[in-house]
Formats: structure tokens, sequence, C-alpha cells
């Protein structure tokens, strides 16, 4: 299949355009294009204003490619490319031949000058114009494809940052409850040693005064003792006494 690519270099770009130049037509060659034909237009001056400028340069390949799915590639390719303003991508299977003629040089500078000033801008504006119109369906259809892709590529992009979040909230929510729990662990611990402490204190309480209840009971029981021993020593005097 036989394609024609005619696109626009900006003047500000004017030293650049040889580079240009060779940088899309290796663009179609690294896709294995076939230039079969082209067409270098000088200076022209633009329909209409574009990026603040008002003049440019076209040139045009036509070139045979057989796998058609890889025009997609060149497209996205001349996408990406900044240093092409402007581009139409057609099929020129029924295009008619470019007019070398046009732009041939002429024997004076000036006459040819005016030659192209009078002549090319308009052949070009023509051609363009009906580029545009045959190339149009094709054109939509591969930036709606395009768009797919990349709102697609967004959209899963979005989906996996949503999950990460979820994920990651999920996360923060488990590590909040294992803190409560902890804590209440660590809570209730304390109030075990707490009810532990003051239960061993009351029963050293407790023990202290029993014991002190049993040292002042063994006192008594000392006493009464020695009260009594006390009461047999005098009765014995006693009988003691009366014997004699």
């Amino acid at each position: 299949m036989n394609y024609e690519l005619n696109f626009l270099v900006l003047q500000s770009k004017t030293e650049q355009l040889p580079e240009i130049k060779e940088e899309v037509k290796k663009i179609l060659e690294n896709y294995q294009a076939k230039i079969t034909d082209e067409l270098h237009y000088k200076k022209r001056k633009l329909a209409y204003e574009i990026q603040h400028e008002h003049y440019g340069f076209y040139t045009v390949y036509r070139f045979d490619l057989d796998d058609g799915e890889k025009i997609k590639e060149i497209i996205r390719e001349l996408n990406l490319n900044d240093k092409v303003a402007r581009y139409v991508l057609v099929r020129s299977d029924e295009l008619p031949e470019l007019p070398h003629d046009l732009i041939q040089p002429k024997k004076t500078e000036q006459s040819s000058s005016v030659k192209q000033e009078g002549v090319n801008e308009d052949e070009l504006l023509k051609k363009l114009t009906a580029q545009k119109q045959s190339s149009v369906s094709q054109k939509t259809k591969d930036s709606l494809a395009v768009g797919k892709t990349s709102k697609s590529k967004v959209e899963n992009e979005q989906e996996m940052e949503e999950k990460k979040k979820k994920k990651k909230k999920k996360e923060v929510a488990e590590q909040e409850v294992k803190d409560k729990e902890k804590k209440s662990v660590e809570q209730e611990k304390k109030k075990e040693n707490k009810d532990s402490a003051s239960s061993t204190a009351q029963q050293k309480e407790v023990g202290e005064v029993d014991k002190e209840k049993r040292e002042k009971k063994t006192d008594k029981t000392d006493e009464a003792s020695k009260e009594e021993i006390s009461i047999d020593e005098l009765d014995k005097k006693l009988d003691e006494i009366l014997d004699i």
C-alpha cells in the first residue's frame, strides 16, 4: 500500500530543517517503509497563524508499507515529535503524482520566487484540503484508538492507586486494633498487679495484727501463771506457819 505524509516545520526551526526531515524519514524507515517519492517546498506563508508564526516549510514523502498496522506506530511517533507542527498522513493510491514542476528553479532567482509565491501556496492548500477530507475518518479512528488506550491506561493506574490506598487504610486500621488490644491487656495486667499488691498488703497487715494479738495473749497467760504460782507459794507458807 502506498501512503503520503505531508508535514510542516515552522520558520523558527529553519536551521534544524535538514535534521528534522531526516528524522521524519528515519521514523518511516524504522517501520520498514520504502520511500518512493519526495517533495520539498521552500518557505511558504501559512494560511493561518500556528504557534504565533506565519511562515513554514512543507515536505512531502510518499512511501510503500506492506503492514498497515504500522501506520498507528508512525502516527504515534509523529505525535511525540514536537518539531513537526502539523502533518497529514493519507493513502495515496488514487492521488496524482507530486507536482515537481511547480518548484523547479528558473533562470532567475527572483522570477522563481514570484512563481512559487503565486502558484505553490494555492496548489498546496488545495491539496492539503483534499487530503484532510479524505483522511479525516481514518485519523479520527486512530485518535480514538490512541485515546482509548491512554484512557484505559490511566484508569488502570487509578484503580491500582485506589487499591494501594485501601490496603494501606486496612493495615492502619488493623494496627490500631492491635494497639488497642495491647493497651487493654497492659491495663488489665496493671490492675491485676495492683489488686494482688493490695491483697498482699492486707494479708500482711492482718498477719501482723494476729501476731500482736497472739503476743498479748501470751503475755496475759504468763502473768496469770505467775499469779497462780504466787498464790500457791503463799498457801504453802501459811501451812508451814500453822504447823509450827
